[in-house]
């Protein structure tokens, strides 16, 4: 698969969990770790709004031919969900349970993106389709 599908994949998934975060905040919330209170409810949709409109600016920036800056942007929003899900288990906001669940899906959105990143910085097949096309009858 290349790069510029597996950055509209991963801006799939970002968007989807967003859109269920904002649909189902009880549902997704209690997956992350928190409580059922109506306060943090609030804040899965907040975070749910986030995701929605990463994943489709993920998507529309790729296929514009200018993914890598929303990737780096999600990798940064991936950085600090993790700090924040460690500072949640450190004051006994969410569980170690949960954070074992938690944890590893967000390392493993940051280490697609980096490999992504590294990718594109060496010139790989970043671009759409459009994009490598336009290249091509460049040279």
């Amino acid at each position: 698969m290349c790069t510029s599908a597996l950055i509209k994949t991963l801006g799939v998934g970002r968007a989807a969990i967003g859109l269920a975060a904002l649909l189902n905040p009880v549902g997704v919330g209690l997956f992350f770790g928190f409580a059922a209170d109506a306060r943090l409810q609030t804040a899965v949709r907040y975070i749910g709004c986030r995701d929605l409109m990463m994943g489709a600016g993920l998507i529309i920036a790729e296929q514009r031919g200018h993914g890598r800056g929303w990737l780096e942007a999600a990798m940064a929003v991936d950085v600090v969900d993790g700090l924040i899900t460690c500072w949640g288990v450190r004051e006994e906001v969410i569980t170690e349970e949960k954070a074992r669940t938690v944890l590893p899906i967000i390392l493993g959105s940051l280490a697609l993106g980096g490999l992504l990143v590294a990718q594109l910085a060496r010139g790989g097949n970043g671009g759409n389709d459009a994009t490598i096309a336009r290249k091509r009858l460049e040279k």
